[in-house]
């Protein structure tokens, strides 16, 4: 992990803790991240009940990269459910590569 990655998942993850992002927030990883940013990162938002929703540009960022969007997960059911095989595939494919 970059020394950049670093400061991003401590500020994602003080943020988180202090339950600054609510049901409506959208995060997002880049696809073109390290390996262990993507997996520390995707477990830390896991952890906290969003779960990865596309993989697509984000159109609120300005730098036209790839990224894995996550979002608060139902209440009213398991988020593995919600996708194809073929979704959940690319999903876990975007995070080991």
């Amino acid at each position: 992990m970059t020394r950049a990655e670093r400061n991003e998942f401590t500020y994602l993850w003080k943020n988180l803790k202090r339950g600054f992002y609510g049901n409506t927030a959208i995060l997002t990883i880049p696809v073109d991240a390290s390996r262990e940013y993507k997996q520390s990162a995707d477990d830390l938002f896991q952890q906290n009940g969003f779960h990865p929703c596309a993989i697509k540009t984000d159109p609120k960022r300005f730098d036209d990269k790839e990224r894995i969007l996550y979002m608060k997960e139902p209440e009213d059911a398991e988020w593995t459910e919600l996708y194809t095989k073929e979704e959940l595939d690319a999903f876990d494919q975007a995070i080991e590569a």
